[in-house]
């Protein structure tokens, strides 16, 4: 298991029965053969004026949080799809609201970094702020906020967050950001350097491995270059030392326009995005964490045609989507986002309530003592209620367990 995006840290509950649904698993079953098998609509935030859309991350209990103009945005309970104003942004820190670029919470969920945007800044804060009942302002007294470019970003530790940034036609590049350095004067050295594109995703593994991807190639007539959408895998060792994208790191794939990158808890990496101009659109690939595992350790290249290797997910079913994604460990679901809709897909078998990755007489017992209320873990058709069709839905799958 390769991500640090997989460790687990579950909320206290309100009621022993919905604290049994939540117990933490030690289970290993691979979520990867579950996606896609189907969807449920996810409620975003109404876009606010001046913002461009709504970034989203997940805390660690399963929580989604959201930022578009000039809030952060809590879900009430997991999968409750209702968001309450967490968070404003005080004009000492930010003038104008948030495009925004991304929002990712750190390893422990104890930070949050926001991107906001085109000329703004990378606005840093405790998780511990969030209250929907008497919202924070963000100031410079409890937030920083650091000049810093930025595209997309994913913590390294509760301290380092590595960016990819870059100018309009020039090599864009990552930097790692102390985020308890100096705002006015922020360590972020460049750390990977030369990718001959626009800035991509970025995601970090458990062993502190970068990787990242050209989002659009500046030049794809010159041979020998990287494309939209190649990602690259970068060791600890070889970023500390700073490295070149066109010549170091290990080739993964050729995937959409990697724009988003992320791992879920066994490790499988989620690729985000579309290359209009290969005719790589539409979808988000997923890459089976055994064939990721195959190459960095053997060499032996993945194959992007083979559904056992990478699952294409497509919840509009049209082709026509540019997915970003997002995992959320609190239910093990892949957050899909396109301008048309959110989505969420699981991978637990359906009527696994307590996640260790089998159907069986716990899952039996928490459903019978929810029956009649609307708990998400319980509602497996996501209609309202815990009923009937529920218990049926858990019923067929019994005795079933996780690939």
């Amino acid at each position: 298991m390769r991500s640090i995006f997989c460790r687990r840290a579950w909320a206290p509950c309100a009621t022993t029965a919905v604290g049994l649904l939540l117990m933490t698993s030690s289970a290993s079953a691979d979520l990867f053969h579950q996606y896609g098998d189907w969807y449920r609509n996810v409620t975003q935030p109404t876009i606010a004026p001046g913002s461009f859309g709504v970034a989203v991350a997940v805390l660690p209990d399963g929580r989604l949080i959201t930022a578009t103009g000039l809030e952060v945005l809590l879900e009430s309970e997991v999968g409750s799809n209702i968001h309450n104003v967490a968070a404003t942004i005080d004009a000492s820190i930010l003038s104008a609201p948030v495009d925004p670029g991304f929002l990712v919470v750190s390893p422990g969920g104890t930070r949050i970094a926001l991107g906001a945007g085109f000329n703004k800044p990378v606005i840093v804060f405790d998780a511990a702020l969030l209250n929907a009942r008497t919202p924070a302002t963000l100031t410079s007294t409890n937030a920083a906020a650091f000049a810093v470019n930025h595209f997309a970003a994913a913590w390294i530790d509760e301290q380092s967050l590595a960016i990819t940034g870059g100018d309009f036609g020039q090599p864009a590049f990552v930097t790692v950001l102390d985020t308890t350095s100096n705002p006015a004067a922020p360590e972020n050295p460049i750390v990977i350097d030369n990718i001959d594109g626009a800035s991509g995703g970025i995601a970090i593994d458990d062993e502190g491995a970068i990787y990242t991807s050209n989002g659009f190639d500046n030049s794809p007539n010159t041979p020998g270059t990287s494309e939209t959408g190649w990602i690259k895998r970068f060791t600890l060792a070889e970023w500390s030392s700073g490295v070149d994208f066109e010549n170091d790191g290990l080739f993964l794939a050729d995937l959409l326009s990697a724009s988003t990158l992320v791992f879920d808890r066994n490790g499988a990496l989620i690729v985000g995005g579309g290359d209009f101009d290969a005719g790589d659109f539409g979808n988000v690939a997923v890459i089976n964490a055994s064939a990721l595992n195959t190459i960095i350790e053997s060499g032996v290249a993945i194959d992007t045609k083979s559904p056992a290797q990478v699952k294409r997910l497509d919840p509009l079913g049209n082709g026509s989507g540019f997915f970003g994604a997002a995992f959320n460990p609190g239910t093990d679901e892949l957050l899909l986002t396109d301008f048309a809709g959110w989505f969420a897909t699981s991978g637990r078998i359906t009527g696994d309530l307590n996640g260790d990755d089998e159907v069986a007489g716990d899952d039996l017992a928490s459903l019978l003592a929810i029956f009649a209320s609307d708990n998400f873990f319980a509602d497996l058709n996501h209609d309202g209620v815990v009923n009937g069709a529920d218990l049926a839905m858990l019923l067929a799958n019994w005795g079933r367990e996780s690939k």
